[in-house]
Parts: structure tokens; sequence; C-alpha cells
């Protein structure tokens, strides 16, 4: 089940997981584009990317990446 979140809140990956019914890093997984994965189950993430207008954050993800060295 799908919470629901106010008009103003951006979604998170964790949101289009729920919503798509898949797990965290398979949204991350098809977000970042690797070959290997299921067609059905990439179209299910996109679809729920584009209802809920999910955006890569690319500042976080500068950060996250700066953490990693």
């Amino acid at each position: 089940m799908v919470t629901v979140r106010s008009f103003w809140s951006i979604p998170s990956l964790r949101d289009v997981a729920a919503h798509a019914g898949v797990s965290s890093m398979t949204v991350s997984r098809v977000v970042r584009g690797p070959k290997g994965l299921n067609p059905s189950t990439a179209q299910l993430v996109h679809r729920a990317i584009e209802v809920l207008g999910y955006r890569l954050d690319s500042l976080l993800t500068a950060l996250a990446k700066q953490r990693e060295r």
C-alpha cells in the first residue's frame, strides 16, 4: 500500500518502489540504467516514476559519491 503524501512533498525512491511493488534497489537499478533488468519490471518502475513525478536529485547523488571516496 502506498502512503499518501502531501501535495508539496517530493517523492522519494522508496515511494516509487512502494508504488511499483518492487524493492528500492530495483528502482535504483532502473534509474541508473544497467542492462539485464526484466523489461516488465522496468516498465512498472517507469510508470511509477511518471505517476509520482520522481526526479533524481543530482545534488544528493554528488554528495553520496563524495561519501564513497
